[in-house]
């Protein structure tokens, strides 16, 4: 089946979530943190949108935004992975090789339930594979510093991928990793800041206008900590010394690959609404599509949809303020 067609709206809510098509090369070490850390601040700043909530795994990321430009959402997503996936070759030695499956998942989030399931899902990634015990000692990307602590902004290196060398050993010991950290720095002088405001996704909701960040996040912290104590009680955690010491050419098949999602929704006539709106005009947008190719007849196309050649049409309305009425 085709994927949905991507739809992205201003000022709305969206959990987008891609992965690797094998391994597991995002071992959460020194040398891939501040990669990743750089080449998200990097994107943050070429291409703008709110970065709420986010947890990189070895091999996915979900990742939680509230859209302020739809036109460079999939520009920002695609710089993510085409520069993650660059450095990874060049740390492995090897020829360009597809790295992230195609594409990236991406529903609408259409209420603050759905929101909050999310949020909950994304940083319960680690525990819930037995990585650590909490979220609280991952050693990966992930935003709980700016969630849970107030730690919201840093300047951080932004590593070239064209200054990266091949590592001599993918299974490197604590001080490897730093001379070649030094090695890689020395030729690396820029720094972006990396921006995470883990409460703006809250005003986008009118149920939650009552609610205070803090009571909302609140929430949040105490379900992420008892679905914690439950999973611990299951099965031990390798624990984040171990999980740092992996390789990164570790071989590895993902099981499981999740259909693509149109909308998150808790409320079942919210999201069959939104789901039968959505089939009408992405019908009516690859009409005018259609004609745009074969026909060279230009007609608008519906808010939040793109034409030929990734141009976004312009969001005239407020779309969370439409789907709340």
């Amino acid at each position: 089946m085709p994927h949905p067609r991507k739809f992205f709206a201003k000022d709305s809510v969206y959990l987008i979530t891609s992965s690797t098509l094998t391994g597991l090369p995002f071992i959460p070490n020194l040398i891939i943190n501040t990669i990743l850390r750089g080449i998200i601040a990097r994107a943050q700043k070429l291409y703008g949108q709110i970065t709420c909530h986010v947890v990189f795994m070895a091999n996915h990321f979900h990742l939680i935004l509230v859209v302020t430009n739809p036109q460079t959402v999939p520009d920002f997503i695609g710089y993510i992975k085409a520069k993650s996936a660059d450095a990874i070759n060049r740390l492995l030695g090897r020829a360009k090789q597809p790295l992230w499956c195609e594409g990236f998942d991406s529903p609408v989030l259409l209420d603050a339930n759905a929101a909050i399931d999310k949020i909950v899902y994304t940083y319960l990634n680690p525990a819930k594979a037995r990585l650590v015990n909490s979220i609280d000692k991952y050693p990966g990307i992930s935003s709980w510093n700016a969630f849970a602590k107030g730690e919201k902004s840093k300047f951080v290196r932004w590593i070239r991928p064209s200054t990266i060398t091949p590592l001599t050993t993918t299974e490197m010991t604590h001080t490897e990793q730093v001379k070649y950290l030094i090695s890689l720095q020395r030729n690396n002088k820029s720094r972006y800041k990396l921006s995470f405001n883990p409460d703006a996704w809250i005003s986008m909701f009118s149920e939650l206008r009552e609610s205070s960040p803090e009571q909302v996040n609140n929430q949040i912290i105490s379900q992420i900590k008892a679905k914690e104590a439950e999973l611990e009680k299951e099965k031990p955690a390798m624990g984040a010394a171990k999980l740092q010491k992996q390789p990164l050419d570790k071989e590895h098949i993902r099981k499981k690959q999740g259909k693509r999602m149109i909308c998150l929704g808790t409320l079942i006539e919210k999201r069959v609404n939104f789901i039968s709106w959505f089939k009408a005009v992405s019908e009516r947008a690859a009409e005018i599509i259609y004609n745009i190719i074969h026909h060279n007849i230009i007609d608008p196309l519906p808010p939040g949809f793109f034409a030929p050649g990734k141009i976004l049409h312009a969001n005239f309305f407020n779309f969370m303020e439409w789907l709340h009425a």
